[in-house]
């Protein structure tokens, strides 16, 4: 749940399950989710599949795709608007089903990785029409990830590593955005972590780890 105590903020939930196979060279997964923002209500299921392609000792590919199902429906009873005499606001509830697809790959060297993802990277659009014959359109425009992270072993006899992370991400009609992370992580314990999301907020965020079980919280502080 975000921005608690506001109307309409957006809530979201999720159910996954996963799992290797063939020594961990092969991933697969199921995600089942539901994301309610306002007038808008995402829900649907994606599969999921992974590979590991060991080049050599020190080389290491990464690459997965995710396939689903999304439902996009649109209550236009819930929107408050300066207009209620637009047309388009007599469609009592409006819901479309359409495919999706995500894309990523990961190239790891020694303490290097580089990753790139392309989220509903088929870009479809979802077209809405009421019984006027007037149409809306939900895009589900694609977006490009980028990310930089290496780790430095501070202990390796006693698990303690530390990583900066930096992620880009992209998408039309968008401002470019990018979060820098710093985490230090003791294996046997939990982590601590700082984060400054690009023009919006710094983040600190800390967890523990107890007979393999993780608990984790972040707090976001807004800059603007």
């Amino acid at each position: 749940t975000q921005w608690v105590g506001i109307e309409g903020a957006p809530q979201t939930t999720y159910f996954t399950v996963d799992g290797s196979l063939l020594q961990d060279k092969v991933g697969l997964g199921l995600v089942m989710f539901s994301d309610v923002t306002g007038i808008l209500n995402r829900t649907g299921f994606n599969a999921n599949y992974a590979y590991k392609l060991n080049i050599n000792s020190d080389n290491t590919l990464r690459f997965g795709i995710s396939a689903g199902v999304l439902n996009n429906k649109i209550d236009f009873t819930k929107a408050l608007v300066l207009d209620n005499t637009d047309p388009l606001l007599f469609s009592q509830e409006q819901t479309r089903t359409t495919v999706t697809a995500d894309l990523g790959l990961t190239y790891i060297w020694k303490n290097l990785e580089v990753g790139f993802a392309v989220p509903q990277v088929i870009g479809n659009r979802v077209n809405y029409q009421n019984s006027l014959d007037l149409t809306g359109e939900y895009n589900l425009s694609r977006h490009y990830y980028g990310t930089l992270k290496y780790t430095v072993d501070v202990s390796r006899t006693k698990g303690m590593t530390a990583y900066p992370l930096v992620m880009i991400r992209s998408v039309q009609g968008a401002p470019l955005q990018y979060d820098i992370n710093g985490v230090f992580d003791w294996d046997r314990f939990g982590w601590i972590g700082f984060t400054y999301h690009s023009d919006y907020a710094v983040a600190f965020s800390a967890g523990v780890r107890f007979r393999g079980l993780s608990v984790g919280y972040a707090h976001n502080i807004g800059t603007n």
